[in-house]
């Protein structure tokens, strides 16, 4: 069916936004932790020597990079879309890691219980990581995890039991490895990679390859990254030193024109900046280092910079309010994520109405004759999901049969037609309880009958209520 076709092409798409978001976020959190309580440089990194190879910038001398381990498995450039190293060596170690590690548990805890062993591993385990390409000139992002050693093989376990199990699969180069056609995680020794299987494969067989200059980490550095395109390049960086907190980042746009509107831009935003429901503690953290903020313009270049210097606790406290922001917002993507399924739904089931009533043929098959009245369709499932996602059988769907409607995959919310009396209009309605807390949002899209010509008028999107329970 085209329309459960496309909710899947949709639900995949969205996952792959929420995974993303979700794996910066993660690495955000404990490289703050890092940074926050300051530290010794961890001893696992590898001291920089300059490259032989002529064709990429020297790494500065005094600066480190990547484990051998985690570089033989990692290959980041300076032509990736975003390449980022985190040395987050000794982080879960520190008294303010500690204490963010339940908040990341209790968010995943609440949001999608069933990873929240895996993420929690991940995190308490993660020495360094890099996101980045496979080394060739069209290859996909990977992301690249050194663990502590002889956790690997549990934390791939665990987070593939988490994913459902998927079939184990062999790559030259690699001790295991599980996954299907489109990601696959595989291991070997400590290290984890994860992405295209298409891709790590060229990882797996690539040659070594210096390591990008702009990756380098500088005594006080802990966080490296790197941009790059249609026109646009950046890198930033996110430096301790004693009661000095530092993050910048600059980003090269294409002339001093379109520089000068996007610092402006970002000027305006950083001052406007308003989250919708977070406490009003932790709004105030936030504007605080906000307030610490300047944006510059240098040519074609947008500087913008995080300069906060005040004692440890304090910075225990900012960090920890960032990270609570953060946590925040991430179950707020979430939330908008599972929300896709009910928009993208009603109104495919919106488009199949249509066709319906202009006795069109759909999915390539007549429909029957056209329908004089609108009229309901019931209820699937019969009760609204509480906090889980409703595995439908197609006997669920046996009421939808004209519009050879119905969801293939997993679902979140209850869907039903109610038409009106008259039969000149109806609610296609997705009903959901995504925290189950027992209270009931709802999204409808209104279709009705227009007096005049007799077509089926649909609005372009749904209405909400409650929209993020």
């Amino acid at each position: 069916m085209l329309g459960s076709y496309a909710m899947r092409s949709t639900r995949r798409w969205c996952l792959a936004q929420s995974s993303v978001f979700s794996l910066a976020s993660v690495a955000a959190l404990a490289s703050s932790a890092l940074v926050a309580c300051g530290g010794s440089e961890p001893a696992s990194t590898t001291p920089a020597t300059a490259p032989s190879s002529a064709a990429a910038p020297a790494v500065p001398a005094g600066t480190r990079t990547a484990s051998p381990e985690l570089q033989a498995l990692a290959r980041p450039s300076a032509t990736d879309s975003l390449a980022v190293y985190a040395d987050l060596e000794g982080a879960m170690k520190l008294d303010l890691a500690r204490g963010l590690l339940p908040q990341v548990q209790q968010m995943v805890g609440s949001e999608v219980p069933e990873w929240k062993d895996c993420v929690t591993g991940l995190v308490s385990h993660a020495r360094e990581l890099v996101v980045g390409g496979d080394g060739s000139d069209d290859g996909g992002s990977l992301v690249t995890v050194r663990l502590a050693a002889g956790t690997a093989h549990d934390a791939l376990k665990t987070c593939a039991a988490a994913a459902g199990s998927p079939p184990a699969i062999t790559l030259n180069g690699a001790d295991e490895g599980v996954g299907n056609d489109d990601r696959a995680t595989v291991r070997r020794g400590d290290v984890l990679v994860i992405g295209d299987p298409t891709a790590i494969k060229r990882l797996l067989d690539a040659k070594p390859a210096p390591w990008p200059a702009d990756l380098a980490l500088a005594p006080d550095v802990y966080l490296a990254a790197i941009g790059h395109g249609e026109g646009v390049t950046g890198r930033g960086q996110l430096t301790f030193t004693g009661t000095k907190l530092l993050g910048t980042a600059d980003i090269t746009l294409p002339d001093e024109n379109t520089a000068r509107g996007a610092t402006q831009h970002t000027a305006e935003l950083l001052k406007g900046w308003n989250v919708p429901g977070l406490d009003a503690p932790t709004s105030a953290i936030v504007k605080h280092v906000i307030d610490s903020a300047r944006v510059e313009q240098k040519g074609k270049t947008m500087s913008v910079t995080v300069d906060l210097e005040e004692s440890p606790a304090d910075q225990a406290r900012d960090i920890g309010g960032l990270a609570s922001a953060a946590i925040f917002g991430v179950r707020q993507y979430i939330t908008e994520s599972k929300k896709v399924e009910a928009i993208a739904a009603v109104r495919f089931i919106g488009k199949d109405y249509v066709t319906v009533w202009e006795g069109d043929a759909l999915d390539g098959k007549p429909t029957k004759k056209k329908p004089m009245k609108l009229h309901s369709f019931p209820a699937v499932p019969k009760e609204v999901p509480r906090g889980v996602a409703y595995a439908s059988k197609p006997a669920d769907w046996k009421g939808w049969e004209e519009l050879r409607f119905q969801m293939e995959e997993p679902q979140r919310y209850q869907y039903e037609i109610k038409a009106a009396k008259d039969g000149k209009s109806a609610d296609i309605i997705a009903r959901g309880d995504l925290d189950g807390d027992g209270k009931t949002s709802e999204i409808k899209l209104h279709v009705q009958v227009d007096p005049k010509t007799h077509a089926l008028v649909v609005p372009p999107l749904p209405t909400e209520t409650d929209g993020n329970e």
